[in-house]
């Protein structure tokens, strides 16, 4: 997740995670500060789980300016990087 964002936060793409084990705010910015996480880590795992039908994890959705849900993902990894890519490409036009 970071590379993509580094990759594409200057045209418009963000992302933001979503703690859903219930930790305390310190705890989720040690974790951002040791794995160096470049994007907001928010703390309300509760909601999206309910609002958004989370039932695994990770749960990866990508949404447009709009704010519509346009495409929901499991896991990224090298084999649907190139379909990620194109997803997020598809977004900021």
């Amino acid at each position: 997740m970071a590379t993509l964002y580094k990759k594409y936060h200057e045209q418009g793409f963000t992302v933001l995670a979503v703690n859903v084990k219930d930790e305390d705010a310190k705890t989720v910015r040690r974790f951002a500060k040791q794995y160096d996480v470049p994007y907001p880590l928010l703390l309300d795992g509760h909601r999206l789980r309910k609002d958004w039908g989370v039932r695994g994890i990770p749960a990866n959705f990508f949404v447009d300016r709009d704010g519509k849900m346009v495409k929901e993902f499991g896991s990224f990894d090298d084999r649907n990087a190139d379909h990620v890519d194109d997803a997020i490409q598809k977004l900021l036009r």
